[in-house]
């Protein structure tokens, strides 16, 4: 059931202003909300009230903060690492962590400087980055995976945003198959992790174990969308909304043991886009459709979002009910990839594998360095060689200055000029007598 929404004068304009939306998503605490204004270079965070809700009322949204970064470079994807911190994925640029604003009224316009971007170095692998998903491991730890959209890989990033403040590890997580990786989601727990692969048209699922690597096989796949993009799981991880780009649909897919192996078909359809705006934004196959997705922490009210319809709200709660058992959606408690023993294993292997990338980077540079001595060394040679002949062509252009000036000189003795005047005339006459 969609819900209507009431936006403050501010909040209004800014939504005009937003223009094409490629994600969107409530702050932890879901007082807050952000959308991604890809062509706009902007994020745009509202805060939100669903007081009313239960009751018939509207969603509430006012006081629009409009974020803009000098890493924003076609924001298309987000994600609240918390309720003050979020990391944005630009298609054209990089992946920057921001210190979102505290909330304010009336809210505004901020220009604000990243804390740390990923991406800036070479070995975290980052080619434009579409979308993000993230988990928070111990302290300030956090494990985030990043779709590079044109590159058909996805990238895990262990960041650390305590004192160090620095990219712990980068390295190519996933690729086998991906054709055009468009959202990326970690279930509740930590244990599977669900990409969508727009050119393939469907989701895979892997475990998110120490074995995942880029050239394993998919443990599942969803079927049946046309161009999935945001996914969402839900319900205990028995649930998986599905945002189709190509079609005004969220489809709803199940799993009665949160075992998600093998291929599964929707279990539910929900219309979010009526038929006249999905028209008037499917300029191609692939638009039209929703495009960001995000259910409220208690997973009654979804959110939805498309370039024609910035925000769009739907009530699930009966739609989750009637897939699901009765206290079958809670969510399961989040525990680091398998165990604690397999997480330090792969840590481990990730920062290997981070370190071996340095070392082949390394050692390309010196190599790199070692031929640029050489040619440095030639064009050297080959300078002295220029400054040796430029020399011997001065010499010779003042002796033959020196040969043309006596030449001048003998050609004005009268003496002189007879005796050529004879030459001449026996050059011209050889067998005539002297």
């Amino acid at each position: 059931m969609e819900l209507s929404y009431l936006a403050d004068e501010t909040a209004s304009v800014a939504l005009g202003r937003i223009g094409r939306t490629e994600d969107i998503q409530f702050s932890p605490d879901n007082r807050r909300l952000a959308i991604a204004g890809a062509k706009a270079d902007m994020i745009l965070i509202l805060d939100v009230d669903m007081a009313d809700v239960g009751a018939g009322g509207p969603v509430r949204l006012a006081d629009p903060m409009l974020l803009t970064c000098p890493d924003f470079d076609f924001p298309h994807g987000l994600f609240w690492l918390d309720d003050s911190r979020i990391v944005v994925a630009n298609r054209n640029g990089l992946a920057p962590i921001l210190d979102v604003p505290a909330p304010s009224k009336g809210g505004g316009r901020f220009d604000i400087a990243a804390r740390l971007v990923i991406g800036r170095e070479a070995i975290d692998r980052l080619v434009t980055p579409g979308s993000v998903t993230a988990v928070r491991l111990f302290d300030d730890v956090h494990d985030i995976l990043i779709c590079n959209n044109y590159a058909h890989t996805i990238s895990r990033h262990l960041v650390d945003l305590g004192p160090e403040n620095r990219v712990l590890s980068s390295r190519i997580l996933l690729e086998r198959d991906l054709d055009i990786p468009d959202g990326v989601a970690f279930s509740a727990d930590a244990r599977w992790i669900a990409a969508s692969n727009h050119s393939h048209h469907c989701v895979h699922l892997c475990r998110n174990d120490p074995h995942l690597h880029a050239g394993k096989t998919p443990d599942g796949r969803l079927i049946g969308q046309a161009y999935p993009h945001g996914i969402r799981f839900a319900a205990g991880d028995r649930l998986l909304f599905v945002a189709d780009a190509g079609a005004p649909f969220v489809y709803v897919y199940r799993s009665e043991d949160g075992d998600w192996s093998g291929d599964r078909e929707p279990a539910l359809a929900l219309r979010v886009i009526d038929q006249d705006t999905f028209i008037r934004g499917q300029l191609n196959p692939q638009e039209g459709g929703p495009k960001g997705i995000d259910l409220t922490r208690d997973q009654k009210i979804l959110v939805a979002s498309c370039e024609h319809q910035p925000v769009t709200f739907h009530r699930v709660d009966d739609a989750i009910a009637s897939l699901v058992s009765p206290g079958g959606t809670e969510a399961p408690p989040f525990l680091p990839p398998t165990d604690m023993a397999g997480f330090k294993a792969l840590l481990r292997r990730q920062l290997a594998e981070t370190r071996q990338d340095a070392t082949a980077l390394l050692a390309a540079l010196e190599e790199t360095g070692r031929g640029l001595t050489a040619q440095q060394e030639a064009h050297h040679a080959l300078s002295q060689q220029h400054h040796e002949l430029s020399q011997r062509h001065h010499a010779l252009a003042e002796a033959h200055h020196a040969l043309n000036a006596a030449y001048q000189a003998a050609t004005r003795s009268t003496g002189f000029s007879g005796l050529l005047a004879r030459i001449n005339q026996r050059l011209r006459n050889p067998k005539r007598g002297s």
